[in-house]
């Protein structure tokens, strides 16, 4: 059943996801009125000290329900967008919200990808453009099925997670929750681990599920990953490694564990948790760079972007971005890999079939 814990609302992993959403969205107007509530105290509080708010805690804690109150905003924005928005996660119980929001029919859609997103992730800054990044996903993974079965008619949904307190960059290099300790990625995936198996248990019939990991967010996923998630697909990107040096420790179906690493991007070659991703035995391999791709079957020609550095994997039109559409679509044989060093590789794909 739903939990009833005024900070976690519809977060019963398992529950439908309609029911979720539903209690989620309850929740949001609970929680902007205590907080709007605790404002106006925080507020009252420092008009009453002749010192403001310096000699107490009242100026912290009043600029941590500002944000708390801007993460509200963002998220009602994101609802309010086409393509049936729903929210499976709305946890306000830490110093920033914790928010899964997704596009697409969930609970009946073919294929579903969650994105686990890494440092520097929050709702204020981060949600918005990770929801853009994701409806265009979702629509390419569907176009990239239809182009590989044409008559079929195959659904895709998209999830950000942001289940967890993601290391910020500036002020939270050390401690625990510091982007060189794994502290963070262990209680994200612990949380994570259940989210993804309550997709399945929440649904009907099976859906093909993806998980794409970003950067700290891989670390994050490859830890979920070393339990029983139902999860048939993994993509790693930009990954300072993935809690693991063997492929087998990732419970996912054989070869069906890839990798993408951008020209100049430093952070996949730091191998802090676990060596780089690049060199482990058993991953398969796609291309960030620039690319052409012609189909058999239309002798269409089609050119993606090569995206360089940290930050633009997702990019639109990109060849990374491809890359895992063809991955969330269920046919990877697609997919573009790197031919030698040079820019401008073509990739010829198999006939298209179905993908199990």
């Amino acid at each position: 059943m739903i939990q009833e814990r005024r900070d976690c609302g519809g977060n019963g992993d398992g529950v439908a996801c309609t029911a979720r959403d539903e209690a989620n969205r309850a929740l949001l107007s609970v929680s902007r009125a205590r907080l709007v509530a605790e404002r106006l105290r925080l507020e009252a509080n420092r008009a009453g000290n002749w010192f403001g708010g310096d000699l107490t805690d009242d100026d912290a804690a009043l600029g941590h329900v500002k944000d708390k109150l801007a993460s509200l905003d963002a998220i009602d924005q994101i609802l309010a967008r086409d393509g049936d928005r729903q929210l499976l996660l709305l946890d306000m119980s830490r110093e920033r919200a914790q928010p899964a929001s997704g596009g697409g029919k969930l609970g009946r859609a073919d294929a579903v990808a969650v994105f686990v997103p890494g440092l520097s992730a929050t709702v204020n800054e981060s949600q918005k453009g990770y929801d853009n990044d994701m409806a265009q996903l979702q629509h390419r993974a569907e176009l990239e099925n239809k182009r590989a079965n044409p008559s079929q008619h195959v659904t895709t949904a998209t999830v950000t997670w942001i289940g967890y307190q993601a290391p910020q960059a500036g002020w939270d290099l050390i401690g625990e929750n510091s982007v060189v300790d794994k502290h963070a990625a262990q209680t994200g995936a612990a949380r994570l681990v259940p989210f993804l198996q309550g997709i399945g248990a929440a649904r009907d019939h099976d859906a093909h599920l993806s998980l794409l990991g970003h950067s700290y967010g891989s670390t994050t996923a490859g830890l979920a990953l070393q339990q029983k998630t139902g999860v048939d697909d993994v993509v790693f990107f930009g990954s300072p490694g993935v809690g693991t040096n063997h492929v087998d420790d990732l419970l996912v179906p054989k070869n069906h564990t890839y990798y993408i690493e951008a020209r100049s991007d430093p952070v996949g070659d730091l191998g802090r948790f676990g060596i780089d991703p690049s060199h482990i035995d058993g991953i398969e391999h796609a291309s960030a760079k620039e690319s052409t791709v012609v189909d058999p079957m239309t002798g269409e020609t089609r050119h993606f972007t090569e995206v360089t550095g940290h930050s633009s994997y997702l990019l639109d039109d990109s060849t990374s971005q491809y890359n895992m559409s063809v991955v969330v679509a269920g046919v990877p044989q697609r997919r573009v890999y790197d031919r030698g060093e040079g820019i401008g590789d073509v990739l010829s794909w198999p006939l298209p079939g179905t993908y199990s």
